[in-house]
C-alpha cells in the first residue's frame, strides 16, 4: 500500500471512530480502517511498535467494556432471579474500575502511539496530543477526562496528516 493512501486510510478511520461513537457500526469500520492504516504506515516506517500501541489500545478497551458489560449483564440477571440487588452495586462498582483501568492502559498506549509518530510528522503537536491523551485518560476518573481524550482524537488527526513519507522525516 501507497504511503498517502495508508495515511488517509487512518485518518478516515479515526473521523468515523470519532463521528461513530453514537452508532456502534460506524465506529467498527472506523477503527478497522484505523489500524488497518496503521499496519501500513508501521510497515513503511519500519517501525512495528507504531501499529503495535494502536492494536492494544483499542483492542484492550474493547475487550474490558465486553467484560464490563458482562460483568453487570450477569449481575442484573442474578439479582433479578434471587431477589438481590447488592450484586448489582458491587458489580457495577466492579465495572467502573475495570473501565478506569482500561482507559488508563488506552491512554497510556495512545501516548506512546503519538510520542513514536512524533519523529515523522509535528512533533510539537503529537507531543501535545500524547499529553492530552495520557491526562484526559487520568481524568476520566472524574468525567472531564472524557472531552480532553475527545479533543485528543481530533489532534491525532492532525497529526496523521502531518506525517511525511520515511526519507523525508528522517
Amino acid at each position: 500500500m501507497e504511503f498517502e493512501t495508508a495515511k488517509i486510510l487512518s485518518i478516515i478511520g479515526l473521523v468515523l471512530m470519532i463521528v461513530g461513537s453514537g452508532h456502534f457500526s460506524i465506529g467498527i469500520v472506523g477503527l478497522v480502517l484505523y489500524l488497518v492504516g496503521l499496519y501500513y504506515l508501521s510497515n513503511i516506517y519500519g517501525r512495528e511498535e507504531i501499529f503495535s500501541y494502536a492494536f492494544k489500545a483499542t483492542i484492550g478497551f474493547l475487550v474490558v467494556l465486553i467484560i464490563v458489560a458482562f460483568v453487570i449483564g450477569v449481575s442484573i440477571l442474578g439479582g433479578a432471579i434471587i431477589g438481590g440487588h447488592i450484586g448489582l452495586g458491587v458489580s457495577v462498582i466492579i465495572g467502573w474500575i475495570l473501565l478506569y483501568l482500561a482507559m488508563l492502559y488506552y491512554g497510556l498506549n495512545k501516548r506512546d502511539l503519538m510520542n513514536v509518530l512524533g519523529e515523522y510528522g509535528d512533533r510539537s503537536l503529537a507531543g501535545l496530543t500524547a499529553k492530552l491523551y495520557w491526562y484526559g485518560a487520568i481524568l476520566t476518573i472524574i468525567i472531564i477526562g472524557a472531552l480532553i481524550v475527545l479533543i485528543a482524537e481530533v489532534l491525532e488527526v492532525i497529526v496523521l496528516a502531518t506525517l511525511k513519507k520515511a526519507s523525508a522525516a528522517l
